[in-house]
């Protein structure tokens, strides 16, 4: 029955035992300028959470916990005042409805160890991603979907942590700006099914191509160009995927700027089985230099 002011809360040192016997109502929390030893009595229940309008000065007194944190449906009001800390995140549970009011920052993230709870909830946004400094502990946790991928401008920085599985990669679609940040490595590639529309935008450097071991799915994406071929070594270990039959060789238009980068010699074109099926596809400049050859 007492409506208190803002007179009567300044001779009130709360404890346990008073605060259990109040029903805090938006009148009487209007007054209260919440402190640390007012809030460690505090167990805030749904129905009180309601009635709490938080502010900076309230924020900065909550130690949050589990039980706090599951009666808090948080409004973009209530989260401008929150400072995030290592402590308070790991109570809170986030769900859709709160991360749709959370504007994050450089310093929001650093306090933020993300969880599969966490992340399965959040839609990213290119504002949250400028924000974000990835690393092995959050990639982990983060299912990429098509949606997330197009706001990431991946750096040098990102990729580093970013351990590549089959799930992640099926929904991203490369471009050239991010493709100059990948340096590509066994483990990535092995999870990459490269499509035509993934390659186009790869300008393969040597660094990339030792990496990359060419199946028989990767090179009927590949248009093998100059700028392709002068990083690639025909080795056994490469050959082997090429069974150079018509369906195959479809894909490489052998004229001088293709052949010009492949040196024919012994250990190149043991792998190259020269019937009539797969020589139709070269052109006949090569045979003319075979012939000469034999002829001597």
């Amino acid at each position: 029955h007492i409506a208190l002011t803002d007179a009567d809360m300044t001779h009130i040192a709360l404890t346990d035992a008073d605060m259990t016997h109040i029903a805090l109502t938006d009148a009487d929390m209007t007054h209260i300028a919440l402190t640390d030893a007012d809030m460690t009595h505090i167990t805030p229940d749904g129905a009180d959470m309601t009635h709490i309008a938080l502010t900076d000065a309230d924020m900065t007194h909550i130690a949050l916990t589990d039980a706090d944190m599951t009666h808090i449906a948080l409004t973009d009001a209530d989260m401008i005042h929150i400072a995030l800390t290592d402590a308070e995140m790991i109570h809170i549970a986030l769900t859709d409805a709160d991360m749709t009011h959370i504007a994050l920052t450089d310093a929001d993230m650093t306090h933020i160890a993300l969880t599969d709870a966490d992340m399965t909830h959040i839609a990213l946004t290119d504002a949250d991603m400028t924000h974000i400094a990835l690393t092995d502990a959050d990639m982990t946790h983060i299912a990429l979907t098509d949606a997330d991928m197009i706001h990431i401008a991946l750096t040098d920085a990102d990729m580093t942590h970013i351990a590549l599985t089959d799930a992640d990669m099926t929904h991203i679609a490369l471009t050239d700006a991010d493709m100059i940040h990948i340096a590509l490595t066994d483990a990535d590639m092995t999870h990459i099914a490269l499509a035509d529309a993934d390659m186009i935008h790869i300008a393969p450097t040597d660094a990339d191509m030792i990496h990359i071991a060419p199946t028989d799915a990767d090179m009927t994406h590949i248009a093998p160009d100059g700028a392709d071929m002068t990083h690639i070594t025909p080795d056994g270990a490469d050959m082997t995927h090429i069974a150079p039959d018509g369906a195959d060789m479809i894909h490489i238009t052998p004229d001088g700027a293709d052949m010009t980068h492949i040196a024919p010699d012994g250990a190149d074109m043991t792998h190259i089985a020269p019937d009539g099926a797969d020589m139709t596809h070269i052109a006949p400049t090569i045979w003319r230099r075979h012939d000469t050859h034999c002829s001597n």
